[in-house]
């Protein structure tokens, strides 16, 4: 392997963080509760942020990459599934079901709070649990919880098919990466990993031509631009031109001290709560007659709360889940820091 390849990609934590605040903004621009829309949706800003929401996207191409990355360096064969999902289990599910938690003592607080009484639905928890939300008639208790569905969606197919796509054979390595995300374009459900295969394959591919010491093949280039048009004709364009811009990102070499990968190693952190701190802090500040700039203001204090809240849950849940991930096993190689 490359000593490049061994180097840890700052540019991943940019990415990561620029993507996480692209949500954040998103979503509190467009806030709404109880008290309406925060801002009018005729307003330019609102109006202009409705390019924002493809964004998300970037989050699978990044773990596309990292995931073969991870799984590379660490010489993944089948017989270390167990270990492999048990590392992304202690990496991702922890933060998750912590954060469920947040949510969950909210709705108990306004449960108390209206005088209600508290009724947790056991069933809608147990489907968050396994992410079996979507093929219920539940709500995700978080809007976001979607995306990490189809994660492990992923992490359960690359599992399987990785030997493949690892291949020294390179018609076997790009034949059945052009095939993983051409079965997207037959299966019309969003509920499932295919139909956002391409914006998985195009981070693989990535990791493989440019950062492994596998020898790459020409092919390479030519299946990014079809994953690439996949992906802008079965979503938007936006979603193509992110993803297009992230491949561009990676392989540039950033100082950890940039704001936005400083953002982005807490960037799970944020995702999974900026709903529960600057959501929660718009709402008790809309319930107040507000002008449109002191909203504006109100929006930055949300986002840089979420920050600031964000930070304490990464300090508290995200960092020792990294570290235990750090103690499970797989594959053939040491154990490593996989900050994914």
């Amino acid at each position: 392997m490359s000593n490049s390849s061994s180097k840890y990609l700052h540019s991943i934590d940019f990415l990561r963080g620029f993507t996480a605040l692209g949500v954040v903004v998103y979503h509190f621009l467009n806030h709404e509760d109880a008290n309406g829309y925060l801002l009018p949706a005729s307003g330019a800003v609102r109006s202009a942020s409705q390019v924002l929401p493809p964004i998300v996207f970037v989050f699978f191409s990044l773990s596309g990459f990292v995931i073969a990355m991870s799984m590379h360096r660490n010489q993944f064969q089948l017989k270390s599934i167990g270990g492999f999902l048990g590392r992304r289990w202690v990496r991702i599910e922890i933060p998750y079901l912590a954060s469920i938690l947040v949510y969950l003592a909210i709705i108990i607080a306004w449960s108390l709070k209206d005088g209600s009484g508290i009724s947790i639905d056991l069933a809608r928890l147990f489907h968050h649990i396994f992410y079996t939300i979507p093929f219920t008639d539940y709500a995700w208790y978080n809007e976001i919880y979607w995306t990490l569905a189809l994660e492990f969606q992923f992490y359960i197919i690359i599992a399987l098919v990785f030997p493949l796509f690892n291949s020294n054979n390179w018609k076997v390595r790009y034949g059945s990466l052009a095939l993983f995300s051409a079965i997207g374009l037959f299966i019309d459900d969003n509920r499932i990993v295919m139909q956002y295969a391409p914006m998985f394959v195009v981070g693989i591919i990535l990791y493989f031509h440019h950062f492994s010491a596998t020898k790459t093949h020409p092919f390479a280039y030519g299946l990014i631009a079809l994953c690439i048009v996949q992906i802008g004709y079965a979503f938007d364009i936006m979603a193509a031109v992110y993803i297009t811009i992230s491949l561009i990102v990676i392989p540039f070499a950033m100082s950890k001290k940039n704001v936005f990968a400083l953002i982005g190693r807490m960037g799970y952190s944020l995702y999974l709560i900026h709903g529960a701190a600057g959501g929660s802090l718009l709402y008790f500040l809309a319930k107040n007659e507000l002008s449109t700039p002191v909203k504006y203001v109100a929006i930055v204090g949300a986002i840089l709360f979420s920050i600031g809240i964000s930070y304490l849950f990464y300090r508290l849940i995200e960092l020792p889940s990294i570290k235990g991930a750090q103690r499970v096993a797989f594959g053939n190689k040491p154990k490593k820091l996989d900050k994914k």
